[in-house]
């Protein structure tokens, strides 16, 4: 689209002329999309404008629907509105925030306060997709785009693939599907809220955490932390061995997307340095072994 074009379209989503679309400009945004922000009487705005590759693995009904759900919650950035068939996203630019540093301790915490409030919300429309399932459904994409899928990421997904039945009568919430640490806003009075959940779904809560965790630099926080934090209290041996599994799916699965991403020539941001700190995620951690309970399961099966 060209800038007349989304100019015109951020003034339709406003409800006012085009005339009042001042200062629109790029902006560096995140890997996935193109994004801009300009101001309109005022007030400071964001416009997502997703990628044709980008719309091919995110689900906008979705986001649609967790966006609607968290209206006044305090848990999320202010979502003005969100076109079902682009993925166009229209938001309020909050003021006096700062990505959290992934460093900190306690701003993790500040985030993993959110997340479980998140958690707890209902979204009567949002539809189940566990992480099992995003990345099976990622490798179709990348498969149907005659993609080659290299014989160690294919052999590591297959690997995992094997515990989800193993795992049916884990929750299901209400779940980011995306929470890195890019993703959580820290206002300076320290409230934490969350942004960007076109990946949102039913899930496993513990998704969310092995996302995290996966996006986290060497020196940062443990899993145990993570967990403790999160559940308060200790976690089960099941529960840790999750939070592995989740964040190896979820370099796996950024992977495949990284694929596709950089065949379309999608490259919004450095999509080649990302894939790379997935690749570097996946072959430096080794999964712990399969716990007691799931491993009993798996040789009744």
């Amino acid at each position: 689209m060209s800038t007349e074009e989304l100019i015109r379209t951020a003034a339709s989503f406003l409800s006012v002329a085009p005339e009042r679309i001042v200062n629109f400009r790029p902006d560096p945004g995140g890997l996935n999309n193109r994004t801009y922000r300009f101001e309109s009487d005022g007030v400071l705005y964001f416009l997502r404008v997703p990628t044709p590759a980008s719309r091919l693995f995110s689900s906008y009904a979705n986001e649609i629907a967790i966006c609607n759900a968290l209206r006044g919650t305090g848990i999320a950035n202010r979502v003005v509105r969100i076109d079902p068939d682009t993925g166009i996203k229209l938001s309020f630019a909050e003021t006096d925030v700062r990505t959290m540093n992934p460093l900190s301790g306690e701003e993790i915490a500040r985030a993993l306060t959110a997340l479980r409030r998140l958690h707890h919300l209902s979204v009567p429309m949002l539809s189940k997709e566990t992480l099992f399932e995003r990345t099976r459904r990622f490798a179709g994409i990348v498969s149907a785009k005659k993609i080659a899928i290299d014989a160690e990421t294919q052999d590591q997904l297959e690997k995992l693939w094997k515990l989800e039945p193993l795992l049916n009568d884990r929750p299901r919430v209400p779940v980011h599907g995306d929470l890195l640490p890019e993703n959580v806003l820290i206002f300076s009075d320290g409230r934490a809220i969350l942004i960007d959940f076109e990946f949102a779904a039913l899930g496993d809560p513990l998704e969310d955490l092995g996302s995290l965790y996966c996006h986290l630099p060497p020196e940062s926080i443990s899993p145990d932390f993570c967990l403790k934090t999160y559940l308060n209290r200790a976690p089960t041996e099941t529960e840790t061995h999750l939070i592995f599994v989740y964040a190896t799916l979820t370099a796996l699965g950024w992977r495949l997307w990284a694929r596709l991403k950089i065949h379309e020539n999608e490259n919004v941001r450095d999509i080649g340095a990302y894939n790379r700190l997935m690749i570097d995620y996946t072959t430096n951690h080794q999964l712990p072994a399969i716990p007691g309970p799931i491993a009993a399961r798996e040789n009744r099966s």
